[in-house]
């Protein structure tokens, strides 16, 4: 009996998640065909970030994608940056501080 009200709520879950997947993509899309080529996102490659890319990269909506890169970033994060952008055939721009501005900022 639990097991089976456990693979309810999965299945739930899955549909939930599902339905709203489609309905940022439906919205990606509608902003697209409206604002191109002037619709633009900015990341910070975290979760909610790579799922947006995701959506644009594989629905090709002409988005620009952008990052602020201090340069402090860790090398795991620009890995994941590289391999977005070969995933999904996309440029992430990046938009750099000078350098000591950048660090005036977080000291």
């Amino acid at each position: 009996m639990e097991l089976a009200r456990e693979q309810l709520n999965l299945e739930s879950n899955r549909e939930n998640h599902e339905a709203k997947v489609h309905a940022t993509t439906e919205a990606l899309r509608l902003a697209a065909q409206r604002f191109a080529p002037r619709l633009v996102m900015a990341t910070g490659f975290g979760m909610e970030g790579c799922l947006l890319t995701d959506i644009i990269g594989r629905n090709r909506f002409p988005v620009d994608i952008f990052t602020l890169d201090t340069g402090l970033f860790f090398e795991e994060t620009y890995a994941l940056w590289r391999k977005l952008e070969e995933r999904y055939g996309l440029k992430i721009r990046p938009v750099r501080a000078d350098g000591l501005r950048a660090r005036r900022a977080i000291w």
